[in-house]
């Protein structure tokens, strides 16, 4: 997404500022665990591959199902409005955990909303209306679930075809 063409002579550009330019506008998946937020600065970065890594028990499923939820908030609730796609190695996908987490990440966004509303005599007037927009089409479980796209892979080979059928 950041490739310069030879019509960019005219303004040449260096290889550090490509990458403060793509550090500047890349988006972030917030995790709400604001250690884990800062480390990754600002988050899961966005149409990136991401592997998570550890031992058994450590939470790897959990977090990752997590992601793929936040993924979907909104931008109105600085989220980034987008889609996951959770490529499962090892069938641990849990369809009913995914859809408590969404439950959950509706309430949280209702619980936001009616703060914003509260303070809207602060000057988060249009914040609030912004975000009631937004939850009018974000509104149930559904909405959080056909967002999440979900892909078996039992092999390297499969993991490798899921990828490049990605770009």
């Amino acid at each position: 997404p950041f490739a310069y063409s030879h019509s960019d002579v005219g303004s040449p550009i260096t290889a550090l500022g490509i990458l403060l330019e793509k550090e500047r506008t890349q988006q972030h998946i917030v995790t709400f665990c604001q250690p884990l937020d800062s480390m990754l600065g600002g988050g899961i970065a966005a149409g990136e591959i991401t592997e998570i890594c550890g031992s058994p028990g450590a939470g790897k499923t959990q977090l990752c199902t997590q992601i793929a939820v936040d993924a979907c908030i909104p931008e109105a609730f600085g989220g980034i409005g987008g889609e996951a796609l959770y490529v499962d190695t090892e069938g641990s996908f849990v369809s009913h955990r995914v859809k408590d987490m969404a439950k959950a990440l509706l309430k949280h966004l209702q619980r936001n909303l009616q703060q914003t509303c509260q303070r809207a005599g602060d000057g988060n007037g249009l914040v609030a209306q912004k975000q009631k927009d937004a939850l009018a089409h974000f509104a149930t479980v559904d909405d959080v679930l056909k967002r999440i796209h979900y892909c078996r892979v039992h092999n390297y080979t499969e993991q490798l075809a899921v990828v490049n059928s990605m770009s």
